[in-house]
């Protein structure tokens, strides 16, 4: 009975590192967020850190869109990954 256990509590810790999925799909972001506010520019706290993407005006909406590949470990001998984003 102990070795059985110990077998399960063997596979279960090494599990983790026996498997292993890469995945060649390409990855689709949609994204739609909003700001509402009743000053004359948006929250300080939230333009912050955004590098221009949340203009300043009170109200707004935007909408990111995004394409991704991840780089993946195959046999071939040329393999590539990207990400880009766009904002509307």
């Amino acid at each position: 009975m102990f070795e059985k256990k110990l077998i399960i509590f063997l596979l279960l810790i090494s599990l983790p590192f026996l498997i292993h999925a890469q995945n060649d799909t390409i990855k689709y972001d949609v994204e739609l967020s909003g700001v509402t506010s009743t000053g004359t520019y948006s929250p300080f706290w939230l333009q912050s850190k955004s590098y221009g993407t949340i203009p300043d005006s009170p109200n707004n909406a935007d909408l990111f869109l995004g394409i991704s590949k991840n780089y993946g470990k195959s046999s071939r001998l040329f393999n590539v990954g990207f990400k880009s984003n766009l904002l509307l």
